[in-house]
């Protein structure tokens, strides 16, 4: 393994209550019935545009409707998206083990791209990361594997030494789909059960445990390593 690509809700960051919050606000203010925060493990993961629609009554399903749901959400998350996002305990001492040991890091999530850049750089994710990205106009979001590729070769790496690490069956697809190592995590949104009936590769249960399978899958003798001390 030469790469990871990470993703970034439910696995490196814990977003549900913001991310409730947003959705619970838009629906709100537009005259639909919220959701328990619990509910939202799984609504979340397939971007914002899934999200409002799942999370609405079928008779919002509207362009206009979603239009003004999407706009409230963007509102409303623009404020608030860090009051409770904060990493998983065990996720900077991960990151900084497997930077030290040579790997190439990647972040990969379905949040709107402007989203994510603001993320990394409030939770100080961008010294261990060589790229991240979010949903982009005009690439498909997870599970479809085109964003996952590109961020490959920008790279310069192939499937045989590229693994994904999610907490979703979106992210095990992902990975699939790419034909790239799939990882599960099940500190997330989702669980164990999930991870393992979308055919992950390996489920971990802690950082420590990620950060123990990942160092024992770098090969030094077929790599350089440029952020080794």
């Amino acid at each position: 393994m030469k790469l990871i690509l990470f993703d970034l809700d439910g696995t490196l960051a814990n977003s549900l209550q913001d991310l409730a919050d947003s959705c619970n606000y838009a629906l709100q203010q537009n005259g639909f019935p919220t959701h328990p925060v619990e509910d939202y493990r799984y609504l979340v993961g397939q971007g914002v545009d899934r999200l409002l629609l799942d999370a609405s009554p079928k008779h919002a399903h509207g362009a206009q409707q979603q239009a003004a749901l999407k706009q409230s959400f963007r509102q409303y998350y623009h404020r608030h998206f860090l009051d409770s996002t904060r990493l998983y305990l065990g996720i900077p001492a991960m990151l900084e083990t497997l930077r030290r040991t040579g790997y190439q890091m990647g972040l990969l999530s379905n949040k709107p791209d402007a989203f994510v850049a603001l993320i990394v750089e409030a939770l100080s994710l961008s010294p261990y990361l060589d790229a991240y990205a979010g949903q982009r106009d005009g690439i498909a979001r997870k599970p479809d594997p085109t964003a996952a590729l590109q961020m490959m070769t920008q790279l310069g790496c192939s499937a045989t030494d590229t693994c994904y690490v999610g907490d979703s069956n979106v992210d095990i697809q992902t990975a699939q789909n790419a034909g790239i190592r799939s990882i599960g995590v099940s500190w997330g949104f989702r669980g164990r059960a999930e991870l393992e009936q979308s055919g992950a590769d390996d489920v971990v249960d802690t950082p420590a445990q990620l950060t123990a399978l990942l160092t024992s899958l770098f090969t030094p003798q077929n790599k350089e390593n440029p952020h080794a001390d």
